[in-house]
């Protein structure tokens, strides 16, 4: 059977800050989307595994560029979540505009 979990990390958030943490339950692949209109949007996804907290590499569905921050708008995706026991996005800036970030295990 399919496990699928939805999550909202923000909903229209115009500040800097930590959004609600996602428990992992054995799923292995995570999707991010990112609407809204945010401009100047530095934002990073984090796995924890233990007491410690990790960078996750993130692929841009667009255009399948890797990379380590969400600077935009756009769909993103993370492989290989296995093993991951929570994920947490923080938002490092944002200037203007409102941004929602949400997320998929699978």
């Amino acid at each position: 059977m399919l496990n699928i979990l939805q999550h909202n990390f923000f909903e229209e958030a115009t500040a800097a800050g930590t959004g609600e943490i996602l428990d992992n339950n054995l799923c292995t692949n995570l999707t991010i989307a990112v609407s809204g209109t945010p401009a100047g949007l530095d934002a990073t996804v984090y796995g924890k595994l233990g007491d410690s907290w990790y960078s996750l590499g993130l692929v841009n569905l667009s255009d399948m560029t890797v990379t380590n921050k969400i600077e935009g708008t756009g769909l993103f995706a993370v492989g290989g979540v296995t093993g991951v026991e929570q994920i947490k996005v923080v938002i490092t800036a944002i200037t203007s505009g409102k941004v929602t970030i949400i997320g998929r295990l699978m």
